[in-house]
């Protein structure tokens, strides 16, 4: 993502917050709508510092307490509007682990 956002000659937003598994399990399925939409709470596309970077894919295993995604932005409030979000969304399903 990094390397994207320098050809882009862009800017990561300096507030931040990785949003991490509650449980361990295997990773069943991401949905493209609830991302969007909580990319959007944390200023994206029109705040170029915003945007959220996923650090799994499907099928993929995550154990508890791992990094799913890191959410960006460069406002505090939007960034907590997208972390609220986020938890009240739930953008992705788990086989398995402990839920």
């Amino acid at each position: 993502m990094r390397e994207i956002i320098e050809a882009q000659e862009g800017k990561i937003g300096e507030k931040f917050c990785d949003i991490k598994a509650e449980y361990k399990g295997k990773v069943k399925f991401i949905s493209n709508w609830k991302i969007s939409q909580i990319a959007r709470a944390a200023g994206a596309p029109y705040d170029k510092k915003a945007g959220i970077y996923l650090k799994i894919s499907v099928g993929d295993f995550v154990r508890s307490n791992e990094s799913l995604f890191t959410l960006y932005s460069s406002s505090a409030h939007k960034l907590q509007h997208a972390i609220e979000l986020a938890e009240r969304l739930n953008p992705m399903e788990f086989w398995g682990g402990d839920n």
